[in-house]
């Protein structure tokens, strides 16, 4: 037996405990999710793999955001868990993804909790941005933010966190213009989109 949890079961089902045995900071990541993503963070440093693991759930980010019939998938809860381990473990493997990185999602399927791989993946980023003691800003804005907009984002985050930022940005252009910044829990959200949401909302409960 050599899934996932067999390889380290009191990490994906204890406490937050490193491989030194010392309890994780909560305020980092913490339930279920942060029990999973911590259990992949430990495996992956002790074999050298974090940046190919990092690189495994950016790709698995992006197939949950530009696939919807996969990301229903992971969240229904009509799907037999053996099901959903087989079939995860093929897309896993037809993108190349680590056989460690494969085997967390096997197991995390079985244990019926793909409906938390998106927070486990945010997690994973949370542990990987305090592990380089750098802050990752994921900046999703309707056009594409040229070199001076993004230096100037950059530079503004940075001192306003105290700390390095990486900007990780995405183009979705349905925000019709502004951003939205996330770092971490953080959201700060300046687009078109959700001015005009607010709008709507505020008219709704003025009537």
């Amino acid at each position: 037996m050599d899934g996932f949890g067999f390889i380290c079961p009191q990490l994906v089902e204890g406490p937050l405990v490193t491989a030194e045995g010392l309890v994780a900071s909560t305020s980092v990541v913490h339930g279920a999710s942060g029990r999973y993503a911590f259990a992949l963070f430990e495996l992956a440093r002790d074999a050298n793999l974090l940046d190919k693991v990092e690189a495994d759930l950016k790709d698995l980010r992006d197939l949950l955001d530009h696939h919807s019939d996969f990301a229903l998938f992971c969240l229904s809860s009509a799907i037999d868990n053996d099901k959903k381990s087989n079939v995860v473990a093929k897309v896993g493997g037809k993108a190349g993804f680590q056989d460690l990185t494969v085997k967390f999602l096997g197991h995390a399927a079985l244990r019926g909790r793909l409906t938390l791989l998106r927070k486990m993946i945010r997690d994973f980023m949370t542990l990987m941005d305090s592990f380089r003691d750098e802050a990752v800003a994921e900046v999703t804005s309707a056009v594409a933010l040229t070199t001076a907009q993004s230096d100037e984002l950059q530079a503004k985050l940075k001192a306003s966190l105290g700390r390095d930022v990486r900007i990780e940005a995405r183009v979705q252009p349905e925000l019709l213009g502004g951003m939205v910044v996330q770092v971490g829990s953080r959201l700060i959200d300046t687009s078109i989109a959700n001015q005009l949401t607010q709008l709507q909302r505020n008219l709704k409960e003025a009537r």
